[in-house]
């Protein structure tokens, strides 16, 4: 008996396994969008720090869970939402892509609202966002917005699909020459520092 020894093909099975991961947001949802925003902003070159306010007028079209903004080394100090005498204290959560997602944990019903916030934040030293600089003992603050550097200086929504007017106002001490991309539109000096607000940009 002859017994022959046959090598026996086996077929590779290739096994893929998928892990379903929760989605990650890395834009802002299209059902809050802002249709103005006003910025004030203290700033003194001498110093390594700043502080701001802004006032983002949202018109949001269907109920939320809760409303994200950019913001990148950003301290908030206080939140608010405001629709009519209704005063909302929001808290922050931190997500991917710069996003802080805003809530106090009840939902937030379509309409238009005032979000307020108050902040601090350190002035840049890479000349990206609000930085600061020295040259021949005189000391600078200058801004670079592009191309998502606005959240560095202040909470906004920082995207292209966001077109609002927004109004600024600089509080910087007196002597100080402050300029930016709009006519001032009204000039005030008390305690030593000057209050300049610019008129509103274009959307």
């Amino acid at each position: 008996m002859l017994i022959k020894k046959s090598a026996a093909s086996a077929a590779g099975v290739l096994f893929c396994v998928l892990a379903f991961a929760e989605p990650v947001e890395y834009r802002l949802p299209l059902e809050v969008r802002p249709t103005a925003q006003s910025i004030n902003l203290k700033l003194d070159p001498s110093k390594e720090s700043f502080s701001g306010s802004t006032v983002l007028n949202i018109d949001i079209a269907s109920d939320v869970d809760r409303i994200g903004i950019y913001q990148l080394g950003i301290d908030m100090h206080t939140i608010t939402l405001r629709s009519g005498n209704a005063v909302r204290s929001l808290a922050a959560e931190v997500g991917e892509y710069d996003i802080n997602w805003l809530s106090d944990g009840s939902p937030v019903t379509a309409g238009e609202y005032e979000l307020s916030i108050e902040y601090t934040a350190k002035f840049s030293t890479d000349a990206l966002g609000m930085h600061r600089t020295r040259f021949e003992d005189n000391d600078y603050i200058f801004t670079q917005m592009q191309s998502m550097y606005l959240r560095r200086a202040v909470p906004s929504f920082d995207e292209p699909a966001f077109k609002a007017p927004y109004t600024l106002t600089i509080e910087a001490p007196e002597g100080l020459t402050v300029i930016a991309n709009t006519p001032v539109a009204a000039e005030s000096v008390e305690d030593g520092w000057q209050r300049v607000e610019f008129m509103p940009t274009p959307p």
